[in-house]
């Protein structure tokens, strides 16, 4: 953990994230985010940095890290979003979609975040906290799919406080998907370097529109 945290130069030569607090992760996490700072449609963007393609590729270089990485992700998902939140623009809600049972930005990370950094915690056990709620709610998914499907895709067995392996979910899996949708966009001249294209923009407004609307629309 000590290695992918200077790799992504929240920690320097010396450090170990066992002694850092919270708060202090989450100050780097804004240094490292805040070169040439923009907000455009609700998101905040940044020149290089930390991005989460970083966050994606430490985890899928070691699977032992990835629990220590899932504070910084969610640091980076407030920091992305927040602008848009604030502003209460609709198309954010989604993010909040179904609550606490799909951690829901507003229900579950939002305030867990806020939680954090009052209490004064340290790094690691936001880490272990964030870990909880990461496997509860994947459970809580598999066995909604398991109820309805009839269908186990849990990773994970559970009793009580206690884990047990059952099969290996890879890191990164979910990256996948989001390539070829990236790849498929810009095919389409919806996306470029910069974000949205004018185009991209029209055919975002008039989705977002349309779902607006509703079904009878």
């Amino acid at each position: 953990m000590d290695a992918v945290l200077r790799d992504l130069e929240l920690l320097t030569p010396g450090e170990s994230w066992a002694d850092r607090t919270f708060a202090e992760l989450d100050d780097r996490v804004k240094e490292r985010t805040s070169a040439g700072e923009t907000v455009e449609d609700g998101l905040r963007r940044w020149s290089g940095g930390l991005q989460e393609a970083d966050i994606i590729h430490a985890a899928r270089q070691t699977s032992a890290a990835a629990a220590g990485l899932a504070p910084i992700a969610w640091l980076l998902a407030e920091r992305r979003v927040e602008p848009g939140i604030r502003a209460g623009r609709s198309e954010f809600s989604d993010l909040s979609h179904q609550g606490a049972a799909r951690i829901g930005f507003a229900q579950v990370v939002s305030p867990r975040l806020a939680s954090f950094r009052r209490g004064g915690i340290a790094f690691h056990e936001a880490a272990a906290e964030i870990s909880v709620v990461t496997v509860e709610q994947h459970l809580k998914t598999a066995w909604s799919r398991l109820a309805i499907e009839g269908k186990d895709v849990a990773v994970i067995l559970s009793d009580g406080n206690r884990w047990a392996y059952r099969k290996p979910f890879p890191p990164g899996r979910t990256n996948s998907r989001l390539s070829q949708v990236s790849a498929w966009f810009r095919q389409l001249g919806l996306v470029d370097d910069q974000g949205l294209t004018p185009e991209g923009r029209a055919q975002r407004d008039e989705a977002l529109a349309s779902l607006a609307a509703g079904p009878d629309e």
